[in-house]
């Protein structure tokens, strides 16, 4: 937070980076509430960090250097990929530069063109290696293999790798090229069972995450199907007799994916493309300034503000928005633009930074643009927050990304962890220290009960809230009121190019068409409207264009997501509309309410989520589904009662 100099509070600062790699099972505050592991000493303090390009290396060389990477950093990193050399213009050298300012690292360069010497350098470390074949299985074998052993061993897979280190003394300690994941995590599975990460990754991506995967001790495999396969079922419920939250790294089929991790308690990094990721998450986290005092100042406000009336708490509130705030204008349409995908590593560690269409874009800092953070840089992502500290325009607004700490959906999470998953959030945001107090939400359908978990945390402020479906925008930009905090809907999401004005995914033009028509009253619902904008179909300059038509047809106001919700708070009325609760958030999606109407699309047998269902909030709120209809105790919910 900006203003954390200014708190009446013992600061203490935080350091991450001080636990084993090995997953511990003692009752450190830090590893109960998060499951990333670290090396045994930070990044630069017992070796320098030696640089190797990617350019001249083959798909199996790399990981080679990956399992390399991993098993050395179980201590300490030790080494770190770039493409082509310490100053090229892609993110790992920007990434790289951060850590050397943060560790003060010493870097390395002797071996950055020289594979067999690198390997060579660290041969007497190794008590083997373990040969597997490119592009099928054995590679992920290979791979979880070298991530369950106790010993330093590294995975080859090309003749002249196996023919040099045999020549230089290291043992082939097996051959893997006809082995499965099931063969190598069953040999390894008691040194698995404490780690609480799984990597979900496709053999032809085995360049990337593998690493990582060695260091966490993570199994990697490929997801099978809708509900990952039976080995996947077996390492998830080992994850989950942890009794603590998972987090799964790599990817599979989104829906299915994010569903059926979020049943055991796990949520999931979008990384099957990331690298350097020991490095990236062993920089100190304490040299940025980060405190957790920030969390207890938050509880301290909650406890005195609890002491006052309701009606002194909302002249105080808005008394200090007065004082302290930018006043807002009246009688127009307010707008909220938020960048997609912020949950998503690989982007983030990618091309998000440097490229000129996100937040690398030379149009960045003319409007008001959210972006959307995963909170779990605060814990594992060091040099990529000093950045986005250094780069950030006032214009620059941070929101926690689907759906917290990472991604899950909170109406299929795990019930038993959904508290945890709430405070890790909130920990984690506090760690960021850019003034982030809003959480982006994805769900299958819209569930007051889980959101009101998240919200009970006094230091989250309010939800903005997506459907999957709609292009994120289900809910028609509905405002909801829980815990007397805001959960906002999209209202129609710039994803695409349609033209469809009644589309809640269209493109530029139409969106400004849609926008023009809308009611300029900061009272309503139908005032405000936040705008999911899809990354991969468009960027800041697109924003821009269409910032810079409303202006010009006057009467809108771009805020970014802080004061946008502060605007709400102030203006809008209070729904009396009771919260929907009850069992059909198990088979309804993409709810919505207006007017304390709710509409969903329930499932019944042969119509899955085909089935549109309306039901009156003020008649009933307790739900379920009845052959695709939101029912009360076994009736349709009315819609007058």
């Amino acid at each position: 937070f900006n203003n954390m100099a200014t708190f009446a509070v013992v600061v203490v600062a935080v350091t991450l980076n001080i636990c084993s790699a090995i997953p511990r099972s003692n009752n450190n505050n830090v590893d109960d509430i998060f499951p990333y592991p670290h090396s045994k000493f930070p990044i630069g303090t017992q070796s320098p960090l030696f640089i190797i390009a990617d350019q001249n290396l083959t798909a199996s060389q790399i990981v080679t250097v990956e399992t390399l990477s991993g098993t050395l950093g179980r201590t300490t990193p030790q080494i770190y990929r770039v493409a082509s050399s310490v100053d090229s213009d892609d993110s790992y050298s920007l990434w790289l530069n951060e850590i050397v300012e943060l560790s003060h690292v010493q870097l390395n360069t002797t071996y950055i063109n020289n594979y067999y010497g690198l390997l060579q350098h660290f041969a007497s470390n190794l008590h083997g290696f373990v040969y597997f074949s490119v592009g099928n299985e054995s590679v992920n074998a290979a791979i979880t293999y070298c991530a369950g052993t106790s010993d330093m061993v590294i995975a080859v897979g090309d003749e002249n790798t196996k023919s040099f280190l045999l020549k230089i003394g290291t043992r082939m300690l097996e051959d893997l090229t006809g082995s499965t994941v099931e063969s190598t995590y069953s040999l390894w599975q008691q040194n698995f069972k404490p780690s609480r990460m799984i990597s979900f990754q496709d053999p032809s991506k085995s360049s990337f995450l593998a690493g990582f995967s060695v260091f966490a001790r993570m199994a990697s495999l490929q997801y099978q199907g809708q509900t990952g396969g039976t080995v996947a079922a077996t390492i998830m419920e080992d994850v989950k007799a942890n009794n603590k939250l998972g987090a799964a790294f790599g990817w599979g089929p989104e829906r299915e994916y994010v569903t059926t991790l979020g049943n055991h308690g796990i949520y999931v990094h979008a990384s099957d493309y990331s690298k350097d990721v020991t490095a990236i998450s062993n920089t100190p986290m304490a040299n940025l300034d980060v405190h957790i005092a920030v969390k207890d100042h938050w509880k301290q406000e909650l406890l005195r503000e609890k002491s006052e009336t309701s009606q002194n708490l909302d002249e105080k509130k808005l008394e200090r928005k007065t004082q302290n705030e930018k006043q807002f204008h009246d009688n127009v349409h307010t707008v909220c633009f938020v960048m997609t995908d912020g949950d998503n590593l690989q982007w983030l560690m990618g091309p998000w930074a440097t490229k000129g269409q996100w937040f690398g874009s030379a149009d960045r800092g003319k409007v008001p643009v959210t972006w959307t953070l995963s909170p779990a840089l605060g814990v594992m992502g060091a040099p990529l927050l000093r950045h986005i500290r250094k780069m950030a325009s006032p214009n620059d607004t941070f929101v926690g990304a689907p759906s917290g700490i990472g991604y899950a959906y909170p109406s299929d999470f795990d019930d038993s962890l959904l508290d945890t998953f709430a405070n890790a959030t909130e920990d984690a945001l506090g760690l960021m220290g850019l003034n982030m107090s809003l959480v982006n939400v994805i769900d299958n359908a819209y569930d007051s009960t889980s959101l009101a978990r998240l919200l009970q945390r006094p230091s989250i402020k309010g939800v903005l809230s997506y459907t999957y479906g709609s292009g994120y925008s289900g809910e028609n930009g509905a405002i909801n009121w829980i815990n007397n905090k805001p959960s906002i809907g999209g209202r129609v999401s710039l994803w695409g190019n349609s033209t469809d004005v009644t589309s809640p995914i269209v493109g530029v033009d139409a969106l400004i068409k849609i926008l023009s028509k809308l009611p300029k009253d900061e009272t309503s619902t139908l005032g405000y409207s936040l705008i999911p904008v899809h990354a991969w179909s468009h960027n800041v300059t697109d924003i821009v264009t269409i910032a810079t038509a409303l202006q010009e047809l006057g009467g809108f106001e771009i805020l970014g997501a802080n004061d946008f919700v502060d605007k709400i708070v102030i203006n809008h009325p209070k729904s009396k509309c009771p919260p929907p609760q009850g069992s059909y958030t198990d088979s309804c999606r993409d709810c919505m309410e207006s007017d304390c109407v709710l509409t969903c699309r329930c499932s019944a047998p042969g119509k899955p989520f085909g089935i549109k269902s309306e039901c009156n909030l003020t008649c009933c709120s307790l739900l379920s589904n009845d052959d695709g209809l939101l029912s009360c105790d076994g009736h349709p919910c009315p819609l007058q009662c």
